[in-house]
């Protein structure tokens, strides 16, 4: 009985770390800093379901839009520009290898979770 129980909960627990790991969202803050006329910028992304928004710190302004997941591939739409980026496998963080407009400057950052358990 109790080989059973156990059984049972690791098959529950299994199955909610793969579906965690398969998620197509991403959730928290989200930061990547780079160098701007000789100053270190920091850029913040906050994903909360399907929309992200965008702040850079010093700056007032804010951009929100929304953002898709496959594979290994992160594509943010903002109302500006547009960045892809490589995703890793547990969404702790990801890499722009691509980005339009002034967020051009953006390719080779870092973006990584911030306080994530």
């Amino acid at each position: 009985m109790k080989k059973k129980i156990l059984v049972l909960i690791m098959t529950f627990a299994s199955l909610f770390f793969l579906a965690a790991c398969g998620s197509k969202q991403l959730s928290g803050t989200y930061q990547g800093k780079f160098d701007f006329l000789g100053s270190r910028v920091t850029d913040i992304l906050k994903f909360d379901g399907n929309t992200v928004t965008e702040t850079s710190d010093g700056s007032t302004k804010k951009q929100t839009g929304t953002y898709s997941i496959e594979d290994n591939k992160i594509n943010i739409k903002l109302k500006d520009f547009k960045i892809t980026g490589e995703i890793t496998k547990n969404h702790k963080s990801f890499i722009v290898t691509d980005a339009t407009g002034v967020a051009s400057m953006l390719k080779g950052t870092k973006y990584t979770h911030q306080n994530r358990n």
